[in-house]
């Protein structure tokens, strides 16, 4: 397996089998209660050119193991552009982002999928990096209060980081789908996930079809690599959220 992206150090005492099926867990929000959902029936933005927004954020702190976050980015421009609905997509994309970055580039791009890639910290939270370009960790509740601040816009969050389920549950309670890990991830099964989840979603499939096809993907492509899990609000259903026309 390749090195994974996690920041040494820490501890982590999840418990989950290592099969490379995607497992989908259902979100109570706050309250306890089920979250409604944004609309009723198949959500579909508009056929407009660029109307699906995807904001890709890499960090690779100086003091982390190097990873290839550059292949991942390929990967989505890649499946976008060689696919039928390719103007129904923009991708935009920030690298070595900072924590102070975070808030400016949501206020700027208003993704509708926010993809981030880099390491993760377990329990405590995502790495990204501060001025000098070290870790600057980003805690799970700060990334829960910022991400719900941009539901109106943000439906999906695709955290492609090592152990990075705790930060999917907590951006989850406010956002309809978040993929997260459990385990270690590799830059091959990263990249592999990311192609065929962006390819799928490129040919007009649902975010739950597109997951699962990123699933077999690392499955047949990583070398039984753990595949990540898909974390959804109450009220969401995976299958009825579509980002391109049909």
């Amino acid at each position: 397996m390749n090195e994974g992206r996690a920041v040494p150090g820490g501890s982590n005492n999840l418990t989950v089998g290592n099969s490379t099926i995607g497992s989908v867990v259902q979100i109570l929000g706050q309250s306890g209660s089920p979250c409604p959902s944004h609309a009723g029936g198949t959500m579909r933005l508009s056929d407009e050119p660029g109307s699906t927004k995807v904001l890709f954020l890499a960090a690779n702190p100086a003091d982390s193991t190097f990873l290839r976050l550059d292949r991942e980015c390929r990967e989505i421009d890649a499946a976008v552009r060689d696919s039928p609905h390719r103007d129904a997509f923009e991708l935009r994309r920030h690298g070595a982002v900072r924590a102070g970055d975070l808030q400016s580039l949501l206020l700027r791009h208003r993704p509708h999928i926010l993809h981030f890639s880099g390491h993760g910290q377990r329990f405590e939270g995502l790495a990204l990096e501060d001025a000098a370009g070290a870790t600057a960790t980003v805690s799970t509740e700060a990334l829960a209060n910022l991400f719900e601040l941009f539901s109106d816009t943000i439906r999906c969050v695709v955290l492609n980081a090592c152990f990075s389920r705790d930060q999917g549950l907590a951006i989850a309670e406010s956002i309809d789908c978040v993929i997260a890990t459990v385990h270690p991830v590799g830059d091959d099964a990263a990249v592999a996930f990311t192609r065929a989840f962006y390819r799928s979603l490129a040919y007009a499939d649902s975010v739950r079809r597109a997951f699962d096809l990123g699933c077999a993907e690392v499955a047949a492509a990583a070398d039984g690599e753990p595949a990540p899990v898909l974390l959804i609000r109450t009220g969401t259903d995976p299958a009825d959220i579509v980002f391109a026309p049909r």
